[in-house]
């Protein structure tokens, strides 16, 4: 796992805080700011526990407090004069003092008063004194703290303005930024550059929705990573400290520059990892190779998402399960339950900026308006039924379409409900006739839409009045109809995309259609319109994609690669669209280009259902590809043309033979496919009495003429490549009782090395990993615990679950650490780095440092197009081949990946199309440039 996104084991605590509750509001920020900061991903970096209620009278420690005290590694002083007179900071720290017998693993943070480390100094200060005698016996020496006292005496003035949906933030002063890293560093015993470098990273992928936002939060993160470099500098004048600290300056401004100037982001990313090599000049390469994914940022909520809204600025966006209704701030990268006082959401609307929200609940309308003075109560209007609600434009007015029966089954028993958002009093209540679902407020005119596209407009000032209709529309049979937004377009999908403009006016001359997007083979299961009508979403399948509607041009279509089929989405915009996954919230941005990869004309085949992963192989030269997916299919050709397809033995493994044949190795089956991919010759026709004639190879390697093979009893065969004969055998010996299981389903469950001198095998009854010498026949237990297993040249790495560690091929251990996340059995390395490719089992593919654990970076994968697997992404395969890495898993194309250094540093000065020019140096370092700036300069190697 990442260095700053430890998080501590199960049941355990980073950090206990012991505080006086007069001092309660700077605790309570510094509890949320401290949880938060210098995270790399969705959810908490540290754990703290700090109690909220005071103990009673007299009473001692209760069980509560003990037990947080127990699991925590460490203990917060918030020291102040409060606490040194509190009992109850006494009793804590006594415990603490009686089970450690040590203050070592005690962090001091001053919010208020003095300490001095001198007795005689402290007794001078009387009330002033923020710590006792007792305690600073205890400490022993003069300890460092931080100084959180201006923070704390302006912790009210200072923080921003109180939103019924957010938690407090940290701040982006120079200060705070310091004091907080300087804290985070201490507690989860991380370097502070790397927590500085991780809230650097992090502020710039949350923030990066609005421009203004960012562009603020950006100057103020790089002023206090640069009042850091600038302290490095007068700490140590030396010459490599000085490199270090620019290099990592550079990259973190990379970071922050990505969203206002993707140029100038890949140059500055391009240049701190000339100047030097660490996880964060590395990840900044990686993050603006990344730039701006369709997948903006994710969020989880509890229960599965039933109503789904969002502001036109993407902002903010309303999520309700059955239970509990939540506001996700994207920005800040927050999400918090509304209080609805146990009330479910049937219906909600947002204004553009996020500042009005409307929430009909099953008895109740409710209004929340928020202003720089923060937000008001909400105002309550008793109103049952509601079916749906929208805001007007100026929001002074809510439009709320209610079953005035109570059931919605007449269609004569609908209300149309007019309220002034400013007081909450109702305008006007209307009657009216026909079956209405959706309704919006456009302009002075209220839009109500039909499920079969009829529609009408109703002036404002007298909705009494229809100004203009329209009739349904003629769909064909499971088709599905919805409007957009704000009820101004009505459209629906079965063999094609049709939409109309809900305006008075001949449907003739509104009329748009596009072709279904994708594969146009599913059947639709979901459909949306953006707010103008120009692009729907449509998802069926396990496939979701977006198109235009333009009746001028060709369509053009995005793939929401990653997540698989939402169970809902809105479009917030005209490229901004949020979707739900069960509890799973996920912000998609059209403006924005997808991850680092090109997809190859090889669709994997389906196979799940027999247990057969997707197997990759490349040629020698890298030109030649073969792809095996379930059953006995087989695609072959150039990396940019598919030459055909043959039928070949059942999971075979492909390997490319010398002659440039391919070899499908498995069983007493063993197949040569023609060069040309126009005839088959079986290579062996029998099996031999010292292996099993019906094995099925989970590993292949090719050395001269000698062919490798691991097969699925964990034996190592040698044969001559040309003919099949099998030249010998080595058995390691296992054990093969009844709990024997040959690993077939699974990929990765055995490795060679690249010239046949060592295997790499996962044990059949789940008793461990073996590596065996092929020359000595000897063999070492590495673990004793299964996994997945990869050799890479000296190295042999075993990943189980979330353990990641690393051997030698004398099978000693070298590292060893925790990634975050649930993984599949795919993994690779990045050729000609120490970075490790493996897929995440929610479709993600994860880099992370071989040597460090850091997690460098993680990128959506192409998603499944045509698979009926439930999890698709554990059939997963990496292949290695050149400098990239492809990918094939179940129902996609394979991908292909250039992941490694110099690739991606070309490609970051190509896509920029520019060099760096001294001007831009000197504003992000104060330093002199180098003599040459050019972009594509030799001196980037692979390490």
């Amino acid at each position: 796992m990442a260095p700053g996104s430890r998080a501590p084991e199960s049941g355990t605590y980073d950090a206990f805080m012991s505080y006086s509750h007069q001092n309660q509001a700077v605790a309570r920020w510094l509890h949320q700011a401290l949880e938060f900061f210098g995270r790399t991903g969705r959810g908490r970096a540290s754990r703290i526990f700090r109690d909220e209620t005071n103990l009673g009278a007299g009473g001692s420690l209760d069980e509560g407090i003990i037990d947080g005290l127990a699991r925590s590694r460490r203990l917060i002083l918030v020291a102040s004069p409060e606490s040194a007179a509190s009992p109850w900071v006494r009793q804590e720290l006594d415990w603490w003092w009686e089970r450690h017998n040590s203050y070592r693993d005690v962090v001091v943070v001053l919010v208020g008063g003095e300490i001095r480390w001198n007795p005689d100094e402290l007794a001078g200060l009387g009330g002033e004194a923020a710590i006792t005698t007792t305690d600073l016996a205890r400490f022993g020496a003069e300890r460092l703290y931080v100084d959180l006292r201006e923070r704390a005496a302006g912790t009210q003035a200072t923080l921003p303005a109180p939103r019924w949906w957010r938690s407090s933030d940290v701040g982006s002063d120079h200060a705070t930024v310091d004091a907080m890293a300087s804290i985070a560093a201490t507690v989860r015993g991380v370097p502070k550059e790397v927590l500085v470098g991780n809230e650097v990273a992090w502020q710039r992928r949350t923030r990066r929705r609005t421009q203004t936002v960012v562009s603020v939060l950006s100057a103020a993160v790089v002023l206090a990573v640069a009042g850091l470099v600038a302290a490095v500098w007068q700490a140590n004048e030396a010459g490599q400290e000085r490199r270090v600290a620019t290099a990592r300056l550079l990259s973190s401004s990379a970071m922050l520059a990505a969203r206002e100037d993707g140029a100038l982001a890949r140059l500055l990313a391009v240049e701190g990892l000339r100047m030097h090599r660490d996880d964060l000049t590395l990840t900044a390469l990686y993050d603006v190779a990344d730039e701006n994914p369709f997948l903006g940022a994710r969020t989880t909520v509890d229960g599965e998402v039933t109503v789904l809204e969002g502001s036109g600025s993407g902002a903010y966006v309303l999520a309700a399960t059955q239970d509990t209704t939540y506001l996700w701030d994207t920005l800040h990268g927050t999400t918090e339950p509304v209080d609805l006082g146990g009330e479910r959401t049937v219906a909600a609307d947002l204004d553009h900026d996020g500042d009005r929200i409307a929430i009909a609940t099953d008895d109740t309308l409710l209004l929340w308006a928020r202003s720089a003075e923060g937000a008001t109560a909400p105002t309550s209007i008793a109103l049952e039924s509601v079916i749906d609600v929208g805001l007007s434009d100026d929001d002074d007015v809510v439009a709320a379409l209610r079953a005035s029966s109570g059931t919605a089954e007449r269609p004569d028993a609908f209300e149309l409900v007019l309220v002034d958002t400013a007081d909450g009093r109702i305008l006007r209540t209307t009657a009216v006739d026909g079956y209405w679902r959706w309704v919006g407020v456009d302009g002075d005119e209220v839009v109500m839409v039909s499920h079969d596209g009829t529609w009408q407009r109703r002036p404002t000032s007298d909705p009494g009045v229809v100004v203009a209709e329209g009739g349904p529309v003629a769909p064909f049979n499971g088709w599905i109809g919805k409007a957009s937004p704000d009820a101004g377009h009505f459209g629906f999908v079965k063999h094609s995309v049709d939409v109309n403009r809900n305006s008075q006016g001949s449907f003739d001359e509104t009329y748009r259609q596009a072709p279904i997007p994708g594969s146009g083979t599913f059947m639709p299961r979901l459909f949306e319109l953006s707010p103008d009508g120009s692009s729907a979403l449509v998802g069926g399948g396990n496939e979701a994609w977006v198109t235009t509607t333009d009746t001028e041009g060709v369509p053009v279509e995005w793939q929401l690669s990653g997540a698989g089929l939402p169970g809902l989405a809105a479009f917030l915009n005209e490229t901004r669209i949020v979707s739900a996954h069960g509890s799973t919230l996920v912000l998609w941005d059209l403006a924005q280009p997808t991850g680092p990869y090109d997809t190859l004309p090889y669709p994997v085949a389906d196979g799940p259902t027999v247990g057969f992963s997707a197997h990759v192989a490349l040629s020698d030269d890298h030109r030649s590809i073969a792809v095996v997916g379930g059953f006995d299919l087989v695609s072959h050709g150039t990396v940019d043309e598919t030459a055909g397809q043959i039928t070949g033995p059942t999971g075979g493994l492909p390997v490319w033979r010398p002659d440039g044949s391919l070899l499908l190795a498995t069983g007493n089956e063993g197949y040569v496919v023609a060069g040309d991919g126009t005839s088959t010759r079986r290579l062996w026709t029998t099996g031999s009495e010292e292996v099993d004639p019906w094995f099925r190879a989970l590993a292949a390697r090719i050395v001269g003429t000698d062919l490798y093979l691991v097969d699925d009893d964990g034996v190592i065969q040698v044969r001559d490549v040309r003919d099949g004969t099998l030249r010998h055998t080595i058995d390691p010996g296992f054990d093969r009782g009844e709990a024997w299981n040959r690993p077939a389903s699974t990929t990765n469950q055995a490795a060679l090395s690249d010239d046949g001198s060592h295997a790499a095998v996962v044990l059949g009854d789940a008793s461990g990993v073996a590596l065996v010498r092929t020359a000595d026949e000897s063999v070492r237990m590495l673990t004793d615990t299964v996994g997945s297993v990869l050799i890479d040249g000296e190295r042999v790495i075993v990943a189980t679950g979330r353990d990641v560690r690393t051997f030698t091929l004398d099978g000693e251990q070298t590292s060893s650490f925790s990634m975050t996340g649930d993984y599949a059995d795919a993994l690779a390395v990045v050729p000609d780095t120490d970075v490790l490719a493996r897929v995440r089992t929610d479709g993600r593919l994860v880099l992370a440092n071989l040597t460090t654990g850091r997690q460098l970076a993680d990128y959506a994968m192409p998603v499944p197009r045509s698979t009926t697997a439930q999890a698709p992404w554990h059939s997963s395969t990496l292949t290695v081949a050149g400098a990239a890495v492809y990918s094939a898993t179940v129902g996609t194309d394979v991908a292909r990946w250039d992941l490694s250094i110099p690739e991606m540093a070309e490609a970051a000065c190509r896509a920029a199309g520019r060099d760096l020019s001294p001007r831009e140096w000197r504003a992000v370092t104060a330093g002199d440039p180098p003599a040459d700036l050019r972009c594509d300069r030799p001196g980037l190697d692979a390490r």
